[in-house]
């Protein structure tokens, strides 16, 4: 399959919004474990809201980020104008 650099720039853009969300929802899920309701932290922890499933997104975002790169230096170089 052929893509282009343009193709690529906006999987990099995705990915970039994709980890914000990452990052956002771990400070939610944070938040809620720390302020929620529950007898004891650690309960509010164990029990609650997973800390670090929103996390998971970084981690998508550093593998696909892998493959673009890979993708990005298979494109043939630009001719200068």
């Amino acid at each position: 399959m052929r893509v282009s650099r343009k193709f690529l720039r906006v999987c990099a853009l995705v990915m970039l919004f994709q980890a914000l969300v990452g990052l956002i929802g771990f400070g939610l899920h944070l938040r809620a474990d720390i302020y929620g309701v529950g007898p004891t932290f650690f309960d509010r922890v164990v029990y609650g809201a997973p800390i670090f499933a929103p996390m998971l997104f970084l981690d998508l975002v550093l593998l696909a980020a892998v493959g673009l790169w890979v993708l990005y230096q298979r494109l043939p170089r630009p001719e200068p104008t």
